[in-house]
């Protein structure tokens, strides 16, 4: 009985230990602002053959706007600030200036929605990257889970307390080493996954097409 009662209590601690050690590693994550980091977006889905490749820089703004600026294959440059995502995208061929010609590119802007999927991933990464930890907290519970992947110092789940939009978006993993992010994924399995993997952030961090 009192062994039984013991791993009743392992079992039941772990929970809490995970979702602290979670919390710790995002809370202890380091992206200074204006640093621009490079990174490689794959995305699949099942009327895909092979996933489809993005590559870009993703920064946080000194005015606190989280920014994903994609330049392959085609230059568009999504910003997220103040409850509201704005869209701006170049046409085809190339551009000297990329910063004055986003500027004076036509802009469409929407309302932050964090019930659709899209925005609630993309709110998830702008909360991660700027330390809104109460933010994020309000959304989703965080837990560290083990990984197979050798170039992970540590990965940390995201899940959304909405029954729903937990549904939609799947498994959500954030990736890292010591106090710098490596990687997001969003996905349902072979068949339709997202991941972003930062190219510059420490050694060794390159990208892969395994979600």
């Amino acid at each position: 009985m009192l062994a039984l009662a013991g791993l009743l209590a392992q079992v039941c601690a772990w929970p809490c230990f995970a979702g602290e050690e979670g919390v710790r590693r995002i809370a202890e994550l380091e992206f200074p602002v204006e640093r621009r980091v490079t990174f490689v977006e794959l995305q699949m889905h099942r009327l895909l053959r092979e996933p489809v490749e993005q590559r870009g820089v993703v920064w946080i703004s000194a005015d606190g706007a989280f920014v994903v600026r994609i330049k392959e294959p085609l230059v568009e440059e999504r910003r997220l600030h103040q409850g509201e995502l704005s869209l701006r995208r170049l046409p085809r061929g190339g551009v000297s200036d990329v910063d004055t010609a986003l500027t004076q590119a036509r802009r469409r802007t929407v309302k932050l929605d964090p019930d659709r999927p899209a925005h609630a991933a993309v709110a998830a990464l702008a909360d991660v990257l700027r330390g809104d930890m109460a933010s994020l907290r309000r959304r989703f519970a965080i837990a560290s889970v083990p990984s197979s992947n050798e170039e992970d110092g540590w990965v940390v789940e995201l899940v959304s307390t909405d029954a729903s939009l937990r549904k939609a978006l799947g498994r959500v993993l954030l990736r890292g080493r010591g106090v710098h992010l490596t990687g997001l994924e969003v996905g349902h399995g072979r068949k339709r996954w997202r991941q972003m993997r930062f190219l510059d952030v420490v050694p060794s961090t390159s990208a892969s097409r395994t979600p």
